[in-house]
């Protein structure tokens, strides 16, 4: 499901640019996973680094005018793993029911949690529609 969120987010973020911006990948943010992107920036590199908090997303952006790309890469991840938010929980996502519903439908349509009910509402139609076809007894059967 990261690479489906990640489309997501790229998309919102990068979906307008000029020039291609690769993929993100997985980064440790505090406690909790995020994106890492490297959007080519003339001038100097550039990272963006995005992961979800209880006020909804939160954006880091690393600008290295006079570090090279590896030295901005490993000072921004060592600063995005010491993160830590704050709040109730942590500052854990709020995540309400109609997403967690929207997620699993579009992120894990296999999943049992998808599925069940699926077939649940599948077996009551199926249900009904044999009942209703069930033959009534005519009233000479009730002599």
């Amino acid at each position: 499901s990261f690479a489906g969120v990640e489309a997501e987010l790229h998309d919102k973020f990068f979906g307008r640019s000029e020039k291609p911006v690769d993929a993100g990948v997985p980064v440790e943010v505090g406690d909790r996973m995020g994106v890492y992107y490297q959007p080519p920036v003339a001038g100097g590199p550039v990272r963006l680094a995005l992961a979800p908090f209880e006020g909804g997303m939160m954006q880091a952006w690393a600008l290295g005018d006079s570090l090279d790309a590896a030295t901005l890469d490993a000072d921004f991840r060592s600063t995005l793993a010491a993160t830590t938010f704050t709040g109730p929980d942590g500052g854990a996502p709020i995540i309400g029911f109609d997403k967690r519903v929207a997620y699993y439908v579009k992120h894990r349509p296999t999943s049992p949690l998808v599925l069940g009910p699926g077939l649940l509402l599948v077996g009551l139609i199926g249900g009904g529609v044999v009942a209703a076809r069930r033959r009534k007894p005519s009233y000479e059967d009730l002599d």
